[in-house]
């Protein structure tokens, strides 16, 4: 059982959450604050796994009251509450420690599976990011000799900007070969996927095609299955639903990776919605149409051309027109119809094969 505390100034909008959510057997409404300092104050007292917070409010307003829960009951995971997609909102109460956001009036699949995400539920185990990050440092010490070499040979060649710039692209590499290290069957795909994002980026977005945060939520957007264990991961056959959920988890697992990172929201963006869908099916917020931020709506249709050409244990490689054509037939369900339109242009021009063969 889920216990959820609800924090908004308005009565009515407290009434509407609890009587959607109550629905939900699996999860108990344990309180009610009208304001952020007796959300904090309930929150000691009832200690719920989860907390609805509503960012505008009287006395303490969400974000000061999310940092204070965070500090004060550790335990417990905060969903801002929005009435607008506002970026510097969003971004402000996931600095104070909440786990994830929900736009007032959303679907309520969107709000249960955030709910389900954040507590914990959807399997992702609060030991998997300091693990994550004994296998990066791990890592790196194996690489350390070959970095060193690459840093002395760019030494006279780049000042200091550009080679932390360098290093951060390494990092970011490095992490995203952890992953796809485990995986046999994915050999390349980051490499290639990230290629063809870049140039959709381009095409479509050039404003952010020059953003190295964009560039490293493409190339890290499966970091969270280093998380995921082996037995689900490298399972050749068709996941039952605990597995499912369990691979599902990965989204949530690489967000709470990136979490520490200063400035990585653009990055964490990607790695939160790349399995979001265009028609609001997707996970694991169910987010619909423009809901998606744009890198993560390009990004979909890339890794599903690439998850759709090459090898996989549960499937056979098709031809890249075959690809194409079920692109098309999935735009304005599955995809953005505006990125699958600028993707089939780059096909045409053969700039996808140019870049699949540079990434051999």
């Amino acid at each position: 059982m889920i216990r959820l505390l609800i924090c908004d100034d308005s009565a009515s909008s407290r009434a509407a959450l609890r009587t959607v959510i109550e629905d939900d057997e699996a999860v108990e409404v344990v309180g009610e604050a009208a304001d952020g300092a007796e959300a904090v104050a309930l929150a000691q007292e009832l200690a719920p796994d989860v907390v609805l917070m509503d960012v505008s409010m009287p006395v303490l307003d969400g974000i000061g009251a999310t940092a204070r829960i965070r500090e004060l009951v550790p335990d417990a995971r905060v969903i801002a509450l929005t009435a607008h997609d506002e970026s510097e909102v969003v971004t402000a109460m996931i600095e104070a420690g909440a786990s994830s956001y929900c736009l007032k009036g959303a679907p309520l699949l969107a709000l249960r599976r955030a709910i389900t995400a954040v507590s914990g539920r959807g399997y992702v185990d609060e030991r998997v990011v300091p693990t994550v990050f004994e296998e990066v440092v791990r890592l790196y010490q194996q690489q350390r000799s070959a970095v060193d070499q690459l840093a002395r040979a760019n030494e006279e060649l780049m000042d200091q900007t550009q080679k932390l710039g360098q290093l951060g692209r390494g990092v970011v590499r490095a992490l995203a070969g952890a992953v796809e290290a485990r995986d046999r069957y994915t050999g390349g795909h980051v490499d290639r996927v990230s290629r063809y994002a870049l140039l959709l980026t381009q095409r479509i977005a050039p404003q952010l095609a020059g953003d190295p945060r964009v560039e490293y939520g493409y190339v890290l957007h499966d970091v969270g299955k280093i998380g995921v264990p082996d037995a689900v991961l490298l399972n050749p056959g068709r996941l039952d639903d605990r597995a499912w959920a369990q691979m599902r988890a990965h989204v949530e697992i690489g967000v709470r990776v990136l979490e520490p990172i200063p400035g990585f929201e653009p990055v964490r963006e990607i790695v939160r919605c790349h399995h979001e869908r265009w028609d609001g099916s997707g996970y694991p917020a169910g987010l619909r149409g423009e809901e998606i931020p744009l890198p993560a709506r390009l990004f979909a249709v890339c890794d599903a051309y690439d998850a759709i050409t090459t090898e996989r244990p549960y499937q056979r490689a098709r031809l890249p027109e075959k690809a194409l054509a079920e692109l098309e037939a999935l735009a304005g369900r599955q995809f953005d119809p505006t990125a699958v339109a600028g993707f089939l242009e780059l096909s045409g021009l053969g700039l996808l094969e140019r870049e699949a063969a540079a990434g051999l």
